[in-house]
């Protein structure tokens, strides 16, 4: 008689908690709906959202970190994460449509969006294309 072993339901709120832990502890902001000041200049916004309805969080909390250390060698303007319990108020002020979304600020204004997962080179040309976007308009250009 063969003996089946049952494997723990998986909880995507739980296991997507432990990930953000992990990135906080690497000095990574994770934000939460009770917070509101973000940093002066530039600074990259991962919003998560619902890791249920979007499992896609989890790879986009690996790949975005990753992609902006490849395409500036090092991360050299902060990112912040958006916990899923502040996405909402986020996603509405910002008018972000889908999930997971990367958006580029400044002194808390979004300047450019990247808005639901992407492959790596597609990020990195598209991070590229923010970089570019901002830079023009601080050098005073327009876009």
């Amino acid at each position: 008689m063969m003996h089946e072993t049952l494997l723990p339901a998986f909880d995507a709120r739980a296991k997507l908690a432990k990930v953000l832990a992990r990135l906080e502890k690497n000095g990574v902001p994770v934000v939460t709906n009770t917070t509101t000041q973000w940093p002066t200049g530039l600074c990259w916004v991962l919003l998560t959202g619902d890791p249920t309805k979007q499992p896609e969080v989890f790879d986009a909390c690996v790949i975005v970190p990753e992609v902006l250390s490849d395409c500036f060698g090092v991360i050299a303007v902060p990112l912040w994460i958006v916990a899923p319990e502040g996405v909402a108020r986020w996603q509405r002020e910002w008018s972000i449509l889908r999930l997971p979304a990367l958006v580029l600020c400044r002194d808390g204004t979004p300047e450019y969006r990247i808005e639901g997962l992407r492959d790596w080179r597609s990020y990195c040309d598209e991070v590229a294309a923010a970089w570019r976007a901002v830079s023009a308009v601080a050098e005073g250009e327009t876009r």
